[in-house]
């Protein structure tokens, strides 16, 4: 809509960083999210969301978007959130595997 031009950019915000092992995920989200709530906000929300419901990125994503509403945004909402699978708070979240158990079956 070119009545719109002037305000609206296609152009995305892009930053890039090295990743360390240490993160768990990565939140994706236009600024139907970010204009309510700030980064560091959203990332409180995904691991408090974590630590009571487990690990669930279409979950997790879908509660930033439920809380970015009731924040107030009037805009569309995307959130997208990639897990880490060796992330310090994911491998914590994670219910122990059978393989990993120390409890070794005793034969009869």
């Amino acid at each position: 809509d070119s009545a719109h031009k002037p305000y609206v950019s296609g152009e995305p915000d892009v930053e890039s960083l090295l990743l360390d092992k240490t993160e768990d995920f990565v939140i994706i989200a236009c600024d139907g999210l970010w204009d309510v709530i700030p980064p560091w906000e959203s990332v409180e929300m995904v691991v408090d969301y974590v630590k009571e419901f487990g690990v669930d990125a279409d979950k997790a994503a879908k509660y930033l978007v439920t809380q970015a509403v009731e924040k107030g945004s009037q805009d569309n909402i995307t959130v997208v959130i990639v897990f880490f699978e060796d992330g310090p708070l994911v491998t914590s979240c994670r219910p122990p595997r059978e393989e990993d158990s120390q409890i070794f079956p005793i034969p009869i």
